[in-house]
C-alpha cells in the first residue's frame, strides 16, 4: 500500500457518517495498541472458528445487525 492510497482512504473516511467515522477511529486505535506479533489462535479460538464456518456452510446467519451493534456498544 502506498502513502497515496492511505491518504485516499483517510480522505474518503472524512465523508462517511459520523458514527461510521467513530467506528473507523476505534479500529485504527485498536490496531495501534495491539502487538504487531502474528496472531496464532489457541485451541478454543480454532474450535469457535470451525463452529462459525460450519454454521455458514449450513446457511445460518452468523450474526444479526443488532448483535453486531451490541458488540460494538459493549467495547466502546
Amino acid at each position: 500500500m502506498t502513502e497515496d492510497q492511505i491518504n485516499a482512504v483517510l480522505n474518503r473516511v472524512k465523508t462517511w457518517p459520523r458514527e461510521r467515522q467513530e467506528d473507523a477511529v476505534q479500529v485504527l486505535l485498536t490496531l495501534e495498541r495491539v502487538s504487531t506479533d502474528l496472531y496464532v489462535p489457541d485451541a478454543d479460538d480454532r474450535a469457535a472458528i470451525e463452529a462459525a464456518l460450519a454454521e455458514i456452510v449450513r446457511g445460518e446467519e452468523p450474526a444479526s445487525e443488532a448483535e453486531v451493534q451490541a458488540v460494538f456498544r459493549k467495547y466502546r
